[in-house]
């Protein structure tokens, strides 16, 4: 397939130009069937549609997989990701059939791609329910249709594994799969995607291409106005203006307020461009707490003609957590018209109807997944993955000049006044903040994704020790394949145990679930 007709392909199924670095995936890696262990792109780059080229590639390279399992630890990603397959569903030819299906929580698969194994079919579902289906446990299957989808997801497919540093133990476990496979029928295999890998080791990385003097340049500006749209755009994204200030460490009794004094600061800021203002960070409470004390700033005093007085912002600010029921955060994307503002990227920051000020306040649930278009950012520290996921919420589309704040809480000491020992989370941030503070000058850095992608260069060696550490793992044994492969054998055996530990690694997280119930009750009589 030439140039020429990959471009008017990709634009009959996505209604889009394609990009530079997708034309090179497609030529490079898709068409000889060299696939890239690792796809390393920055966010909003347009990842998804990979999607999309191993459709187009299948028509001209039979040898590539039939299915594509696209997999992220993310139910909104999921989603996101099953519109786009529909539409290429929608605008593939005819002949090919393609099924499209989706295995998630609260969504029942249509089974479509598990009818016909000759059809072409992209599969998209989160970690959990794709990790159990092709290790022979599918959470939501009978014992018959066990070893029927372990078999189509782990023979002749191609798994796509979207931001992989979420799913570390995920990550560990389909490598495992491979290796067990030894070339046996048409093994799976994988390709690990993320904004943040420092992943020296893999043979076979794809990267943007961004110096300047190569010949296949990912970022040369397109002078034709009719077709360089999409490219030019891309280009402003990966040069978005985001400059970082470090603040001087905080104690934590002050954290709270300090986050909600520097958020209004910047919604009070008249030479700032736009006023969606996102708030990171780790934690429910703290995002809650800020929230209140954002919500509550020039409250009037009760008086008699005003006995319910209400903050300034109370009506604009919105909090998205993990701890939030699935219910809740569909309703707060969908009826909100506070998130509906940070959702929407055609809005420009220098738009009228964005000087009204609102304030979305995240914890990591907002770092991934979620199409967010802030303007500006005050968040705490996080590891290195982490910092440069929530970088790439703000000033998504490059329109603006973002003004970031981070801050710095301080290391606490113990009764003996000696700094206290940092876990290996706390180790992680430190050095991230340490990498952070070490690149700027005065305490202020620009992080725009081009600074970022050099600094990661730069970087290569503290990757890995800033990064979030990983869960405890568990090695894959061709004895438990076999176990789980006894789909027949319903009852409870032994060397059988749950797959959970091998989808999800082992961690100390406390429970997501908690049940309350009264111990006695008494009957009422009438």
């Amino acid at each position: 397939m030439t140039q020429a007709e990959f471009k008017s392909r990709f634009e009959e199924l996505t209604g889009n130009e394609p990009l530079r670095w997708q034309e090179r995936l497609f030529h490079e890696c898709f068409t000889p069937n060299k696939l890239p262990n690792v796809i390393d792109l920055p966010t909003g780059l347009g990842k998804t549609m990979v999607m999309a080229i191993w459709l187009i590639a299948r028509e001209v390279n039979k040898n590539l997989p039939r299915r594509l399992v696209y997999v992220v630890d993310r139910r909104t990603v999921v989603d996101q990701a099953t519109d786009v397959a529909r539409r290429l569903q929608k605008e593939s030819v005819e002949e090919l059939q393609l099924a499209v299906s989706t295995l998630r929580g609260q969504l029942a698969d249509n089974r479509d791609w598990s009818r016909d194994p000759s059809r072409p079919a992209i599969i998209i579902g989160t970690v959990d329910l794709i990790g159990s289906a092709l290790l022979f446990s599918g959470y939501r299957s009978s014992y018959k249709r066990r070893p029927l989808e372990a078999g189509l997801l782990g023979q002749d497919s191609l798994l796509v594994l979207d931001e992989a540093h979420l799913s570390k133990p995920f990550e560990k476990l389909v490598k495992s799969v491979t290796q067990f496979q030894h070339n046996q029928g048409s093994p799976m295999q994988v390709i690990r995607m993320s904004a943040t890998s420092g992943d020296s080791k893999a043979d076979k990385v794809f990267r943007l291409n961004i110096d300047p003097n190569s010949p296949t340049y990912d970022l040369k500006p397109d002078p034709d106005p009719t077709t360089g749209g999409e490219r030019n755009q891309i280009i402003t994204r990966f040069n978005a203006a985001k400059r970082l200030t470090i603040k001087p460490p905080v104690e934590k009794k002050d954290l709270h307020a300090t986050f909600a004094e520097h958020a209004i600061k910047l919604a009070k800021d008249d030479s700032l461009k736009g006023k969606r203002i996102v708030v990171f960070v780790r934690s429910p409470e703290n995002a809650k707490a800020i929230a209140k004390s954002i919500s509550e700033h020039d409250k009037p005093s009760k008086s008699k003609s005003n006995p319910d007085p209400k903050g300034r912002f109370a009506d604009f600010v919105a909090v998205l957590t993990g701890t939030m029921r699935g219910l809740e955060r569909d309703e707060l994307i969908e009826n909100k018209p506070i998130l509906k503002r940070f959702l929407d990227g055609n809005i420009d920051p220098a738009d009228q109807a964005n000087q009204e000020p609102v304030f979305l306040i995240s914890t990591s649930a907002g770092e991934v997944g979620f199409d967010l278009n802030a303007d500006h950012m005050v968040c705490d520290a996080a590891p290195l993955d982490s910092m440069i996921q929530r970088l790439g919420r703000v000033n998504r589309r490059g329109k603006g000049d973002a003004t970031i704040i981070l801050v710095v809480g301080k290391n606490t000491t113990g009764k003996d006044g000696q700094p206290k020992k940092l876990s290996q989370f706390e180790t992680a941030i430190k050095t991230t903040v340490d990498l952070f503070t070490a690149a700027s000058e005065n305490n202020q850095l620009e992080v725009s994704p081009n600074s970022i992608a050099h600094l990661k260069e730069q970087w290569k060696d503290d990757i890995a020790s800033a990064s979030t550490p990983e869960p405890t793992m568990v090695e894959l044994t061709d004895i438990l394949l076999d176990a789980w492969s006894m789909t027949s054998i319903t009852e409870r055996m032994p060397g059988r145990p749950a797959v959970a530990p091998w989808i999800r690694g082992i961690a100390d997280d406390l429970p997501r679930t908690t049940i309350a119930w009264r111990a006695e009750l008494d009957l009422f009589k009438d």
